[in-house]
């Protein structure tokens, strides 16, 4: 009899134990994969980061963390996601120290507003929602995002993705079954150009603590959970010169600055304070950067951290692992300046090359009296290229550029202007 009843209890064991492992299995393979590509190196590291970054889609377009790595040595993670507020990366972050507690946090504040999402929610927010939640594990803190996130109205949604990728078998591909990691460290390239107005900030007005009250959106909480962990916190608000002026906009961010020097805590506003960019050449469109904002961003946080931080000795192990890395890294940034020169793309292939060490330009004009696009100018400059340094050569017929390789000293492709 007992072991008849010992038998029961093994087989319904083993029974619950594959019905989980093949959900789990069965949920990896339908959900959204750009989620898993960006997020699955983070949880496979073995090593902690020494810095992590939160925000928006602002700071996943604006931070290199193998930029960081290549110049300073500094290992980080870009752990932002599109259109996440600050309560969502609240509850990001907390998950994420679970894993990797870093030495330094860069908590971004620009998206301050709040989204609580409903059943008439726009979709496009529903689904956003899952791409800050659906990589996080099943927990007691997961729970208590979503029932904030969601105001509880739908928590099988978000705690069990399945239910709404269950039709995806239709769809599935080969990049459902090998999902490629994130080559840029959570990070992406968005490799489009759009010129801004200079905007000046909009002025010294604050709204009173009543108005705007920082912990309503956890911001206190930030701290807190930082300070108990040994974290150093830096909170920025990143580059976006179309909010500079909004009347909503500039008061809010000057109450954080209030509130972060009443807390002890830095902050770099970089929505003001952003004389290192160049409106011309350096923005995807008014709030976001592209290659040649995010190189000098990332650049300027690199700077920032080795003057106010230190970091321990790298393992030869890591280092190699680190470098390996950012070489997968080039040969991405690499495909994505092909990808430009293939559909002519000057602007987005100028934005890719600015600023990079592995690759100059030679500029090649027909005549000495060749009129330049405005906008074309406008990146050659910046890059340090002028009149004189142009290659005069009728036969071109047009504007073209050479890609040259620095480290072989050989030019390894060409781009035609077609305007």
């Amino acid at each position: 009899m007992k072991n008849r009843i010992l038998k029961t209890i093994v087989s319904w064991v083993l029974f619950i134990a594959l019905l989980l492992t093949s959900t789990v299995a069965v949920d990896r393979l339908l959900r959204d994969k750009e989620n898993c590509s960006k997020y699955d190196r983070f949880y496979s590291e073995k090593e902690d980061f020494d810095v992590l970054f939160f925000g928006s889609s602002r700071v996943i377009d604006g931070v290199v963390p193998l930029q960081l790595w290549e110049e300073y040595g500094i290992r980080s993670y870009n752990m932002a996601q599109h259109n996440e507020n600050v309560i969502a990366s609240y509850w990001q972050l907390q998950n994420a120290i679970k894993y990797h507690p870093p030495k330094v946090v860069f908590f971004d504040i620009s998206l301050f507003s709040i989204n609580v999402i409903t059943p008439e929610s726009d979709k496009g927010l529903q689904a956003y929602l899952h791409k800050s939640l659906d990589h996080m594990p099943l927990s007691v803190l997961k729970i208590r995002a979503v029932n904030e996130l969601t105001d509880g109205y739908d928590l099988n949604e978000y705690l069990f993705p399945l239910a709404i990728y269950h039709n995806r078998w239709s769809s599935l591909g080969e990049a459902d079954i090998y999902v490629t990691a994130n080559a840029f460290m959570g990070g992406e390239d968005r490799v489009v150009h759009e010129g801004q107005p200079y905007a000046e900030w909009g002025g010294d007005e604050a709204l009173s603590r009543d108005a705007f009250n920082p912990d309503m959106l956890h911001i206190g909480d930030v701290i807190d959970l930082c300070r108990e962990n040994d974290i150093d916190v830096v909170f920025t608000c990143a580059p976006a010169p179309g909010m500079r002026y909004q009347s909503y906009y500039y008061p809010a961010i000057n109450s954080f600055e209030a509130y972060f020097e009443e807390k002890g805590v830095p902050f770099l506003n970089f929505c003001r304070d952003d004389t290192f960019l160049n409106n011309r050449t350096d923005y995807a469109d008014s709030t976001h950067l592209n290659p040649s904002g995010s190189r000098k961003l990332t650049h300027e946080i690199g700077e920032y951290l080795v003057a106010n931080y230190s970091f321990g000795e790298v393992s030869d192990k890591l280092r190699r692992q680190w470098d390996d890395a950012y070489d997968t890294y080039l040969l991405t940034r690499s495909a994505e300046i092909l990808g430009c020169i293939g559909n002519g793309d000057v602007e987005g292939f100028l934005s890719l090359v600015s600023g990079t060490k592995e690759y100059g330009l030679k500029v090649v004009i027909p005549s000495e009296d060749y009129k330049i696009d405005k906008q074309i100018k406008n990146f050659l400059f910046d890059m340090g290229y002028f009149p004189d340094d142009f290659i005069v050569d009728p036969s071109s017929h047009t504007l073209m550029f050479r890609l040259v390789d620095r480290k072989n000293a050989m030019i390894v492709a060409e781009l035609r202007c077609p305007y």
